[in-house]
């Protein structure tokens, strides 16, 4: 299986240097909106240094979802080889069930799940990321109209099925922004996810649509973009 990891990491930095073209810093803010009333506020941060990088990502209930809503943390480690950001460590703290962790450990092809009632070792398929890091992983490769990739979060690994369903045009601090859909496909009639990429910026995350269980729609509406 390490021979297996190898061959992999090997072609991916044979990827025409894609990780030599993307930003070494990303800042991104978010306004969280349900129906017309602004309950939070989130930022994704990325960075990087040579072939390592970091995420942080932070959401901060406001009005009054603080009264019953923490601050929600995440935040990935990792390296980029060529066209994939490859995790070794992913942490979120902040819900109430406690934190997670998830450990990747490459050479032996295993993910190490820990919470606060499991803790358990699974087989890593190639490929897989974390939830923090998903939302960079386009800037190194575009999405396809139909992927399938594996995500972890410290509970759980699964795999998931995206769409692009069509295109839009965001308002943003830069001036207005092309952007194409991503959609979850799922059959939970309640729970979806969407997402916006620029495509004239990266393919950076600039809107996220996500319907609860309880069918709640929250948007997160982009406030503020710094790229470096």
């Amino acid at each position: 299986m390490r021979l297996v990891y190898c061959c992999f990491l090997f072609f991916a930095t044979l990827a025409a240097n894609a990780d030599s073209s993307i930003p070494n810093r990303v800042f991104i803010e978010f306004k969280i909106v349900t129906s017309g009333i602004v309950v939070g506020e989130g930022t994704e941060v990325f960075q990087r240094a040579g072939k390592n990088y970091e995420v942080k990502s932070t959401t901060k209930p406001r009005g009054i979802a603080s009264l019953f809503l923490k601050d929600f943390y995440r935040q990935s480690k990792g390296k980029i080889a060529g066209s994939n950001l490859i995790p070794s460590l992913y942490e979120e703290k902040g819900k109430k069930s406690g934190s997670r962790i998830a450990k990747f450990n490459w050479n032996l092809n295993q993910v190490h799940l820990k919470n606060r009632n499991k803790d358990k070792r699974l087989h890593l398929p190639l490929g897989t990321i974390d939830q923090a890091s998903f939302l960079f992983s386009f800037m190194l490769t575009p999405p396809k109209q139909k992927f399938q990739v594996h995500i972890a979060d410290g509970k759980r690994l699964k795999k998931y099925t995206y769409k692009v369903i069509g295109s839009s045009i965001i308002k943003s601090p830069k001036g207005p922004l092309n952007s194409v859909i991503i959609k979850k496909s799922t059959d939970d009639r309640g729970r979806q996810l969407e997402v916006w990429l620029a495509t004239d910026l990266y393919y950076l995350p600039v809107k996220i649509k996500y319907t609860d269980k309880r069918e709640r729609v929250f948007e997160s509406i982009l406030s503020n973009i710094v790229v470096h």
